[in-house]
């Protein structure tokens, strides 16, 4: 074990949703705006989403949902932060 004062890790993703589906290849200037952003943070079998922004439609919940399962995630964690403190909800997928 080696010891700091930073930790980086390496399965951190940034997820933007869109309103309408965009081509995943293209470069991201080329899919327009988005509607959304999260922070998503994978550890072993389990994603924790945060620092999200905007609104999520039902259809992105799932296509975000099945990338995750493609990599592996089982469980999802959702990170809110409210006046009372931090609140996490599970989701098994």
């Amino acid at each position: 074990m080696s010891k700091s004062y930073c930790r980086l890790d390496p399965n951190v993703y940034i997820a933007r949703i869109y309103k309408d589906e965009v081509d995943t290849e293209e470069p991201l200037s080329a899919q327009g705006k988005y509607e959304c952003s999260a922070i998503i943070t994978i550890s072993g079998k389990v994603a924790t989403v945060s620092a999200m922004h905007g609104k999520v439609s039902r259809r992105a919940l799932f296509d975000m949902k099945d990338q995750l399962k493609a990599v592996g995630v089982e469980v999802i964690e959702w990170e809110r932060h409210t006046s009372y403190g931090v609140v996490f909800k599970r989701l098994s997928i």
